[in-house]
């Protein structure tokens, strides 16, 4: 009886000896961490007063991101706790973050106990009730008295959106309501419930989300752009600044029409062709099999499901799919380096082949070779055809460019001037600011040129523009750009251990040639355009604005004589005022806003009448981008290169047609029409 009586202990034993030894490895890693930071950030902030407030408001924002998990009493008591923890480990005193987990965990058991009574209770419709949208959820916590309350608000919101999106009539949405309410139900409540007990049967993930949390809460702390990444993380990342990729070529993700079905995704690469026999987009995936295990992405978002079946393990998968006649295909896909279609280069031929047009996502660069070539070398190659077709003007197109490797700017600028002085940098590992320069002589392109940005424009489409700006090279059209003027650089938490993890870390700041920062200002272009992108949208930031003192101005800068551009911003604000779309985009940025920020009662009738008025402004606006403005055509190497490939092919005449009705291109072919005369 003997072996009976000790196993358990030994069981609670050994139990405990995993714990300390997991929760004494978070420590060390912690302590990395900031090691790390001490050692490579630009401007620490450890030593400020209220650092930890900082990083524990950052904490808890991490936990519960949409407010709608944690109480505000339970928010508090975060936040206490994390205080004193930070703390902690900065003076290099180990954490217990048992308190973090079983906080949680209970959390999650309530809301998931909620849900399961939502199933299967129908709430009260009838009640009188109102929506009302928050500006600001920095410090907005609902009270635990309150939660379940607002759980059920928010679930009769979703749910009555879901129903008004099968209807055109509001009578026919009433009467067919009862029939189709549980349905509706079922499909607001199953994904998060699924979710939730995915947590509780494996608390172990409760844990890595908060060391994950806390990590990444000591790298924000310090700066917005500073953050920890687990492998996946790191290797998206680098995904999203390279030109290839190891890759099936298709993304996966949930329909919410399909009650949240897995269905194929959109094109990721141009690489593929026909013969692959991919499944069409939306088609629905039945199942996904690699080396004959069928892989399960029940309860995982859009994200997690694409990156594991992208991860590394994932060599080849094979898919059954059912397009939307029923008919099923089975299709293996071998995964291989294919060309990432975001940073994938191609000029075009605008206004009957007079402007040429280059649209840039990324500063991409080849990451294995710190001298390889990347973004800049593929934008020559596209320039010089573009010269060939005797082009009188260039756009290059930088919106929604949140920038990629300082080398590839620095290059691609050097492509537009003469020769000097292109940027100052000032990094830890310098004792002085250090100048980039352009030894090339001779630009590439010499003629006029347009730089079109909006407030997605960031860090090296910044040092572009600002080269371009300062030496009067081309004229900066759209809105005034995000701001950030800061580098990073990634580094291992550990380098005998990956698994530990990866910090994005501020290493330096990045200057104009006369070391003037743009940093947290952005650039203000020459001629400013209505902002067409959406202004509702709330991100919080719990992050303090990172200050960038101004260095001392390069010497000798051979800048160009000022382009004299007050005839053309005044021709320019007279078309966009007069522009029928611009008008149009005005207006309804006016309507957005008002509809975002207006309240309405819970009923169905409001939120049918609610959701019309969103989706009719929509509409309204896509008709607006849908006539062609001007024509648009390929040079003759490219018009070579797509006989070849039929996907490739497709996707050219998608981008073609969006490209000739977009008004701010338009307006920038007039900008260099009006240089030119």
């Amino acid at each position: 009886m003997k072996p009976t009586l000790f196993t358990p202990l030994f069981i609670v034993l050994f139990f405990n000896v995993q714990l300390i030894q997991s929760q004494s490895e978070f420590c060390q890693r912690s302590k990395r961490v900031i090691d790390l930071i001490e050692q490579h950030h630009y401007n620490p902030q450890f030593k400020e007063k209220n650092w930890n407030l900082s990083a524990a408001t950052i904490l808890v924002n991490q936990l519960d991101e949409d407010h709608i998990l944690l109480s505000s009493e339970q928010s508090e008591l975060i936040q206490d706790q994390a205080q004193a923890d930070f703390n902690s480990l900065i003076n290099l005193d180990c954490i217990n973050t048992k308190f973090y987990e079983n906080l949680m965990l209970q959390s999650i058991i309530k809301k998931h106990d909620f849900l399961t009574r939502f199933l299967t209770t129908k709430p009260d419709y009838t009640a009188i009730e109102q929506v009302k949208r928050r500006k600001n959820l920095e410090n907005y916590w609902i009270p635990k008295n309150e939660l379940e309350n607002v759980w059920t608000k928010q679930l009769k919101l979703s749910i009555f959106f879901s129903h008004s999106a099968n209807f055109k009539e509001l009578d026919i949405a009433l009467d067919k309501f009862p029939e189709q309410e549980s349905e509706h139900r079922i499909n607001a409540v199953n994904e998060s419930i699924c979710q939730l007990e995915y947590l509780i049967n494996n608390p172990v993930e409760i844990k890595r989300k908060i060391e994950a949390s806390f990590l990444n809460a000591i790298g924000l702390s310090q700066d917005k752009h500073t953050r920890y990444f687990t492998i996946n993380e790191k290797e998206s990342f680098e995904k999203d600044v390279s030109l290839n990729q190891e890759s099936f070529g298709i993304s996966l993700r949930k329909d919410d029409n399909l009650a949240n079905k897995l269905v194929v995704g959109e094109l990721l690469s141009t690489g593929l062709n026909e013969k692959t026999e991919l499944p069409e987009e939306n088609d629905v995936v039945v199942s996904i099999k690699t080396e004959d295990v069928e892989l399960d992405f029940n309860c995982l978002s859009n994200s997690e499901i694409n990156q594991k079946i992208n991860s590394e393990a994932q060599k080849s998968i094979t898919l059954i799919t059912q397009d939307k006649d029923g008919n099923q295909k089975e299709t293996t896909i071998n995964k291989r380096e294919l060309p990432v279609i975001s940073n994938f280069l191609r000029g075009y031929l605008l206004n009957d082949r007079s402007i040429g047009y280059l649209k840039i996502n990324s500063f991409y660069t080849d990451l294995e070779k710190p001298d390889g070539l990347g973004m800049a070398n593929d934008a020559a190659a596209e320039i010089y055809k573009l010269i060939q077709s005797n082009i009188k003007g260039l756009i290059i197109d930088l919106r929604f460019n949140g920038g990629g490797s300082l080398k590839e700017a620095v290059d691609f600028a050097g492509l537009f001037i003469n020769r000097g002085p292109v940027s100052i940098i000032n990094t830890t590992d310098q004792e002085e600011p250090i100048i980039l320069k352009d030894f090339n002589r001779g630009a590439a392109y010499s003629g006029p040129l347009v730089i079109l940005v909006n407030k997605y424009s960031a860090s090296a489409s910044e040092l572009f523009t600002n080269v371009m700006k300062d030496y009067n090279r081309g004229v900066i059209v759209g809105s005034t750009t995000y701001g950030k003027s800061t580098m990073q650089v990634v580094l291992p938490v550990n380098e005998d251990e990956p698994k530990e993890g990866f910090m994005k870390l501020t290493t330096g700041a990045f200057y104009n040639i006369y070391g003037k920062s743009h940093n947290e200002k952005g650039i203000t272009p020459d001629v400013v355009l209505p902002d067409g992108t959406n202004t509702t949208a709330y991100a919080p930031s719990f992050t303090q604005p990172f200050e960038v003192p101004d260095v001392q101005a390069a010497s000798r800068i051979p800048v160009n004589a000022p382009l004299g551009l007050d005839n053309i911003i005044s021709s320019s604000t007279k078309r966009t005022m007069n522009n029928d779309v611009f008008k149009k985009m005005n207006l309804q940025r006016e309507k957005f806003d008002q509809l975002f920020h207006k309240s309405f009662d819970l009923t169905l009738e409001s939120v049918f009448k609610h959701y019309q008025e969103i989706t009719s402004l929509i509409s309204d606006l896509e008709i607006s981008y849908t006539d062609a403005l001007f024509t648009v055509e390929d040079h003759e190497s490219t018009t070579e290169i797509l006989k070849y490939n039929s996907i490739d092919q497709e996707y050219n005449e998608e981008i073609k047609l969006q490209l000739s009705s977009d008004p701010y291109v338009q307006e920038s072919i007039h900008i260099l029409t009006n240089f030119n005369n």
